[in-house]
């Protein structure tokens, strides 16, 4: 099973997958593979690919960040991990990977390991529920799609189910800060369009609320899914207990937000 408690874990999850790939891919082309996105689009266009390096590269950070602060010396830790941020960035992807490969070498591999064990354990979120809670929001996605909600409520539903969608995706990569951003976002959304949310229920006829109504419910039940799956991580995430209260609320939540929101 795999491990995603520390930093050094998760970058090691990531490099054991490239070190199966056929090397003489663009390198744009390998990061695509290993991040699950389109590998013609990243060649083509390489922002979500950037994306995903950031991340990825911000556990390298943390790495570097936790072997500063333990009793061991520079000279045993930095030189790989030099190695691993030429190799992490956002240049060259039209390179070959095989310019790169070499850096990940047997000798940096066995470097992770050792700091993997060496860094501090970080809470988990169950990957059963993550993957289960995945299958939830594509299908929610395709209802959404195919229903007659349309406007601000139908912009602000996608937009909710993209966060959680884009959590679950990250967490291998980011661990549990993925999960405690999207409750982040997820309320900042709310904040930004409960006006709007408000003014078109209000143009809505007693059926169309109904199915508002619905919209919101399966919303809420969703980031419930994420809230128990990430149990340890959001156990006491103001912003998690907020989304959950608001959208819990399905035949008033607008009203109810106004609870949660700084006043005017």
């Amino acid at each position: 099973m795999n491990n995603f408690s520390n930093s050094g874990y998760r970058v090691q999850f990531i490099l054991q997958k490239i070190n199966k790939l056929d090397p003489k891919q663009a390198s744009s082309a390998i990061w695509a593979e290993v991040f699950n996105l389109d590998k013609t689009l990243a060649s083509k266009d390489p922002y979500e690919v950037n994306q995903k390096l950031l991340l990825l590269r911000h556990e390298i950070t943390l790495i570097e960040e936790g072997m500063r602060n333990s009793p061991f010396s520079e000279a045993l830790y930095q030189p790989y991990i030099n190695q691993l941020k030429e190799c992490i960035s956002g240049k060259n992807h039209s390179a070959g990977w095989e310019n790169y490969r070499a850096k990940i070498n047997a000798e940096t591999m066995l470097a992770l390991k050792y700091w993997s064990e060496i860094l501090k354990p970080e809470k988990e979120a169950n990957l059963a529920e993550l993957e289960k809670l995945l299958e939830e929001i594509e299908k929610f996605k395709k209802e959404l799609k195919e229903s007659e909600i349309k406007g601000v409520t139908y912009t602000f539903t996608l937009n909710q189910i993209n966060i959680i969608e884009e959590a679950i995706k990250n967490y291998h990569i980011a661990g549990g800060a993925a999960i405690k951003k999207a409750f982040k976002y997820g309320f900042s959304e709310i904040v930004e369009n409960i006006d709007e949310l408000d003014n078109e229920s209000k143009s809505k006829n007693d059926s169309e609320k109904k199915e508002l109504e619905e919209i919101h419910k399966n919303l809420g039940k969703r980031w419930k899914q994420l809230q128990k799956a990430g149990q340890e991580i959001v156990a006491a995430n103001k912003a998690a207990n907020a989304i959950i209260s608001i959208l819990s609320k399905s035949k008033n939540f607008v009203d109810y937000a106004a609870n949660f929101l700084p006043p005017a």
